[in-house]
């Protein structure tokens, strides 16, 4: 479980998420759950691999990287993917689903992850709160997880 989550207004765009990496009985942490490419701000959750690929692939464009994954995965040729991308720049936020399918998100704002439901409520109601875009993606990291029990600071928030 993790959280990823992004805002975006028309001059700046932001995403932050945990770095807890969790099994069945331990938690470690990681790094590499957001990261920029091109104008872009990148998260992942759930397998690593696909997280893996794609942060290597330095593509940013939800288009061009949810096309560079489906092929990669299908020459994989096993498994289902569990890997969900969430793709934030000034111009919108984009959801790259499991099933590579493309959600874009009507809202400024976008979380996914186990911890996700908890930061798209605080993103929610922190709307219309003068507040920077930072404070707003760290207080949406901080809510969820205080009522999610496996997201884990540190928590890393970029933007672009």
């Amino acid at each position: 479980m993790t959280v990823i989550c992004g805002h975006h207004d028309k001059k700046q765009a932001w995403i932050g998420g945990d770095s807890g990496a969790f099994d069945e009985d331990s938690v470690m942490l990681t790094e590499t759950k957001v990261w920029k490419a091109d104008d872009y701000l990148l998260g992942a959750c759930g397998g690593f691999r696909l997280a893996e690929i794609a942060y290597e692939s330095a593509i940013g464009d939800p288009y061009k990287l949810r096309d560079h994954l489906e092929v990669w995965w299908k020459d994989l040729g096993t498994g289902e993917n569990d890997t969900t991308i969430l793709c934030v720049s000034v111009s919108g936020i984009w959801i790259i689903g499991a099933d590579f399918s493309i959600i874009r998100c009507r809202e400024t704002y976008a979380a996914v992850g186990g911890g996700g439901l908890s930061a798209m409520s605080a993103l929610c109601a922190l709307q219309g709160v003068a507040m920077t875009g930072k404070d707003r993606i760290t207080t949406a990291l901080k809510t969820s997880a205080y009522h999610t029990n496996k997201v884990r600071g540190p928590f890393k928030v970029i933007s672009v």
